[in-house]
Formats: C-alpha cells, sequence, structure tokens
C-alpha cells in the first residue's frame, strides 16, 4: 500500500474541514457609497444601544460590554472595571458601559470605557449645542466615578447616570441623576431648544414638579415621570409624574415638530388620566395594558387612551407620524389587537408573538392604519422613524423566513433571528433581511438625509460587512454592529428578489457548495485508499 498516498489523501481532509470557514466567506459587502457595515466588540459579550450625529456628521456610539479588550483610543478610562457573572447567570446590564466617537469615514476617533466595579450600560446618547457627547444608562456600582457628589440608592436594579464629554472626548462631568427622585429613566430624547427630555419611573414621593405639570403628585406604586432639563442638568424646565393608582412603566418617549412630547408604555391602572378624545377609555387587559399620551408644546396633556389588545402587549417604538399622527411599533399575544381594513396582515398568527404596527390620529381618538406582523415563531417590530418624505423606516427582528421581501438587499433569512427592515409610504417600498446565520437583534436606528444608522448586537460571524469595516471579524461571542444603508439612492432602481442586494453579498448557497467540497474529498480520499488496499 502506497502510505504517502494516504498521508497526502488524509491531510488534504483536514485542510479542507479547516478552510470552511473562509469557503463561507465572512459576509463581506462589495456595497460601495449604498450601504456600510462593521462590528464593534472585543473576545466577550458587547453590543450598541444608540446612536447619535454631530453637526459635523461624527458618529456616536454607546453600549455595553463585558470585554477588556473592547477597541479603546484616546480613552479617558481605559481598562475595564466592571463585574463578572457565573457561567449561566443573567443580568440586564453588563460590565461596562462605553461611549465610541467614528468620523463620517468610519475612523475610530476615540473611545472609553465608563464604570465602576459593578454592572453598567450606556442606553442613550444626545449631542450638545457644542457637539458635546451626553452618555445617559444605568450603574449598580457604588465606585461609579462621578465628579459631581452623588449617593447610590442601592436599588437592585441601581442608578441611572449622565455622563458629558467634549468633542475630543474629553471627560466634563459624570453623576448619578436624582437617585433619591428618580429610579430609572429609560428613554432621552431632545427638543428643537437643545434641552434633555427624560422618561422613565420613580417610586419617589417627594419628585420635583413644576408648577405647570399636568400630574404633580404621585398616584400609584411607581408612576411614570416626564422631565425637561437644560442639556447641562443645571435647569429643570418641566417636570411631572404620569400615571393611576396602579404602576406605569414609560418606556418610550418621542418629539413632535413642534416639541410636542408624545409618550407609550404599560400600565396596570383602571384610573390613568384619558381624555375624552381617546381611542379607548377603559382598562381591557388582564393584568397590564397600554397607553399612549401626547403633553402640548404648552405641557397641557392632549391625548390620553389606552390601546392593545385583551392578550399581552409591548410597545417598542415610538414616532410622530404623518399629519402628527402617532406611530407605535411593538409586539403582541392578542388575537384581538385591533386591525384596519387594509391591514397588510390582518390576523393573528396564533403561534407565538407576532409584531404590530399601528397609526394614530394625533387627536388621539382615530385609528387610522394597524396590521400584524409575524409568522410561525417570535417575531417583533421595535423601531420607527419618518423620514422628511412622510416614509416610515421600521427595523425589528424575525425568527421565521416565511415573510414575503419587497425590492430587498438580502432576500433570504440565515439566522436563528434575522433582522427586518420595512419602508413604507402609502405602500410598501421595501422589505428585506439583515443578517447572519446565527441571532441579531436591532436596539437603535436614527436617519438622517435620507441614510439609514441601525446598531444592535450580533452571534453572527458572518454578519455581512463592509470591506473597509472597521473591524470586520466578530471579537466575541457577540459583538454590537453599525448598519448603514442610503435607502434614497437603493429606492431609485427596484431591485428583483434574485438581485444579491446591490452588491451587498447573500451568499444563498455556500452552505451547500462548502460541505459539497468537503464531501467530493472525503470520496476521493476513500477511493485512494480503496486502491491502495486492493492493491496490495
Amino acid at each position: 500500500m502506497n502510505r504517502n498516498k494516504i498521508k497526502i489523501a488524509s491531510t488534504l481532509i483536514i485542510v479542507i474541514f479547516l478552510l470552511i470557514p473562509y469557503a463561507y466567506g465572512n459576509g463581506q459587502s462589495e456595497s460601495g457609497d449604498i450601504f456600510y457595515s462593521t462590528f464593534f466588540g472585543g473576545s466577550e459579550e458587547d453590543y450598541i444601544r444608540d446612536i447619535k450625529l454631530d453637526s459635523q456628521g461624527n458618529i456616536i456610539i454607546v453600549g455595553g460590554t463585558y470585554s477588556e479588550d473592547l477597541p479603546t483610543r484616546n480613552a479617558v478610562q481605559e481598562s475595564y472595571g466592571g463585574g463578572a457573572l457565573s457561567p449561566g447567570e443573567f443580568f440586564h446590564l453588563l460590565g461596562d458601559a462605553y461611549v465610541a466617537k467614528f468620523s463620517p469615514d468610519y475612523e475610530l476617533l476615540w473611545s472609553t470605557y465608563i464604570g465602576g466595579s459593578g454592572f453598567e450600560t450606556a442606553l442613550h446618547v444626545e449631542i450638545g449645542d457644542y457637539d458635546e457627547v451626553i452618555v445617559v444608562g444605568s450603574t449598580t456600582s457604588t465606585d461609579f466615578p462621578v465628579t459631581f457628589d452623588s449617593t447610590p440608592s442601592g436599588r437592585e436594579r441601581g442608578d441611572s447616570f449622565i455622563a458629558m464629554y467634549t468633542p475630543e472626548g474629553d471627560l466634563i462631568g459624570a453623576r448619578l441623576y436624582l437617585p433619591d427622585e428618580i429610579d430609572e429613566i429609560h428613554h432621552v430624547e431632545m427638543d428643537s431648544s437643545g434641552n434633555l427630555i427624560l422618561g422613565g419611573m420613580t417610586t419617589s414621593e417627594t419628585m420635583y414638579t413644576t408648577e405647570d405639570a399636568f400630574q404633580r403628585e404621585i398616584s400609584g406604586e411607581s408612576d411614570g415621570f416626564v422631565r425637561v432639563v437644560t442639556y447641562d442638568l443645571e435647569t429643570v424646565v418641566y417636570s411631572t409624574y404620569f400615571g393611576g393608582s396602579g404602576e406605569e412603566f414609560l418606556g418610550e418617549v418621542a418629539v413632535g415638530r413642534d416639541d410636542s412630547i408624545y409618550l407609550s408604555g404599560g400600565t396596570s391602572s383602571r384610573d390613568l388620566p384619558v381624555t375624552g378624545n381617546c381611542l379607548r377609555s377603559e382598562f381591557n387587559g388582564d393584568e397590564g395594558d397600554n397607553f399612549v399620551a401626547k403633553i402640548g408644546p404648552s405641557r397641557n396633556l392632549v391625548t390620553c387612551t389606552y390601546f392593545g389588545g385583551t392578550g399581552v402587549d409591548h410597545v417598542f417604538g415610538l414616532s410622530e407620524g404623518p399629519d402628527d399622527s402617532i406611530v407605535i411599533v411593538g409586539r403582541t399575544w392578542s388575537d384581538d389587537y385591533p386591525v384596519t381594513d387594509d391591514a397588510l396582515q390582518p390576523e393573528y398568527s396564533d403561534i407565538e408573538v407576532d409584531g404590530f404596527l399601528t397609526k394614530i390620529s394625533g387627536s388621539g381618538g382615530e385609528l387610522l392604519y394597524s396590521t400584524y406582523y409575524g409568522g410561525e415563531s417570535w417575531d417583533s417590530l421595535l423601531q420607527v422613524n419618518m423620514d422628511e418624505m412622510g416614509r416610515l423606516i421600521v427595523s425589528g427582528f424575525v425568527l421565521t423566513g416565511e415573510f414575503d421581501t419587497v425590492n430587498a438587499f438580502q432576500s433570504e433569512y440565515k439566522g436563528s433571528s434575522d433582522v427586518v427592515l420595512i419602508i413604507m409610504d402609502d405602500e410598501i417600498e421595501m422589505i428585506s433581511y439583515v443578517g447572519g446565520y446565527y441571532e441579531d437583534h436591532p436596539f437603535e436606528q436614527i436617519l438622517q438625509d435620507g441614510v439609514l444608522y441601525l446598531v444592535g448586537g450580533t452571534t453572527s460571524s458572518r454578519f455581512g460587512v463592509s470591506e473597509n469595516a472597521y473591524q470586520d471579524t466578530i471579537g466575541g461571542n457577540r459583538d454590537g454592529y453599525l448598519f448603514v444603508m442610503n435607502y434614497e439612492e437603493y429606492l431609485a432602481t427596484e431591485h428583483s428578489a434574485e438581485d444579491s442586494s446591490a452588491g451587498f453579498a447573500l451568499y444563498a448557497y455556500r452552505d451547500y457548495i462548502a460541505y459539497g467540497v468537503v464531501l467530493g474529498v472525503i470520496v476521493v480520499w476513500y477511493l485512494v485508499i480503496r486502491r491502495n488496499f486492493s492493491g496490495e
């Protein structure tokens, strides 16, 4: 028997198996000016929770990390200082927060950890009048690096922090935000005057309210709150409780073109301050229900309504829509969630959980459009924004590949969960998947001049990244991702389902190709061995 031939064939088998990942490719995109995508993270768990652009077009991202080797540059805090979890343990925060700033050409300008020895995550970022970077998050650290006197509350879920940086990344100041008044800040926006609008939850009976507040006292065990403060945090412009005799979770805040404030969340209260023009005046859930409210520019309560079905509904995204309408996205277990006759999907899938998209009139009394969006598994719509043309851009995630795509740049469902992007006006202009072969989750999106910026977390090592990606390989079990799409340019041309995404790589058949090559080599190896044995 020719043992040298057997050794060569066996070596070839090993080499082929080692090269399978490269046969798959790393999902790189040759997308030119239409798409950009990159990983961002270290060797452990990381994700990106929020994104904003400054006046120069620089990109600022924030999030959470367990990685001691997260990419840092010109950092205020160069080293990871956060906590560690035991295997199988879970906490709603990660080890440290971070903030990073990229140039418009995706060069990392500066990046720093934020945190003490406990757990932190940066949840929101806003940009000040002079491009200061304002980071808002949560911490459980008793040694969180504050520059103002702040005493931690000791609450299990921690306290909210606010840190401010110069455009160059130097720390201006950091503090725990009034832990004796505020339990949690769930959402942050900015109005046209540059004031921060904070929304969240409080159990404090002594939270400061302004004289023009429509609710000056707490009504239940916990209430929502809305507070407008100057971005330097020195002056409270407006502050009010929001709630009934039960418990409220104020999860989403949006700001209208006239500085109206839109609110949404969950409630167990049967006596919310609903207005006469509401869509539904009575509590309709089992243990919980949802609400949508609007505070006008003069800070009066313009509308407040219950909404949803009799099952469990979660609101995740909120935006002002065309003609001052209110647009809400989320997910529902309700088979009687209200839908309109022109719904894209008029019936509940009755399998797991469906996403929903609902449009309510600005007065709060009319259901303009509402649809389910779900299939045979767990599907959710998480973000919604309206662009300058009045189109709605929606993102979420789906756990099934049965959805029809329209003008898709990725028509193939790849992973155990993929991101879904929907662009719609009077009609659907695009429905496309985004993602690799494992879990992909979107956390936030923003729009600027016809460009979508989407951030989240992924476990897909072959999430489609650009050739010029800042980080072209996944660093750990989960990394953050930044996905940028010039959708105005993309929609200028129609794309068929077979179109490989105007240059965005799909690799629809790479599974079969890679393993077909391996199978072929095994067959050759077997024939070589058989021939040599028969020749002995």
